[in-house]
């Protein structure tokens, strides 16, 4: 139960612009959860959630990132916006860059790659990334490329 309401804090503080716990506990409770303001109190501590200014001027609750989640944010953004092209031979998935962006995509494939993926070189515009298995070149070569339009897609809507 105490994940669940956690869970439903999360997505209303996103929903939202709340201002104070006894708005949260409302739509707490509009939405079946029957919590106290200490008990949210509890859960907003426990859930890092700070006040931040929001566009509107108000100062409402959001998640705050951490550094690794922010860390990562920021290699997503730059694998998504380096990448110019990919194509697999063999074992070898050969990342055509923007100019001088190689080094920047090799470690966010390093960092964001994990299974499938033995390590990178990079040039000026090219990374050669070397994969364990020859078959899964292409599904590796899909999922960046699914990657890459989740992450151009979300920054136009921002």
């Amino acid at each position: 139960m105490k994940s669940e309401r956690r869970e439903k804090i999360l997505q209303l503080i996103e929903e939202h612009e709340i201002e104070t716990q006894d708005e949260l506990t409302a739509l707490l409770k509009d939405a079946g959860f029957d919590s106290t303001q200490g008990t949210v109190s509890r859960d907003i501590r426990s859930l890092n959630i700070t006040k931040v200014k929001a566009e509107s001027g108000k100062l409402i609750y959001a998640a705050a990132q951490s550094e690794k989640t922010e860390k990562l944010q920021k290699m997503l953004r730059v694998f998504a916006n380096g990448v110019v092209s990919m194509a697999r031979s063999s074992n070898i998935i050969v990342v055509k860059t923007l100019e001088g962006m190689a080094m920047a995509v090799a470690a966010s494939i390093d960092t964001l790659g994990g299974d499938g993926i033995l390590g990178t070189i990079a040039g000026d515009d090219t990374v050669f990334c070397v994969i364990a298995e020859t078959q899964r070149g292409q599904d590796i070569i899909t999922g960046f490329e699914k990657l890459i339009k989740s992450i151009t897609q979300g920054e136009r809507h921002d």
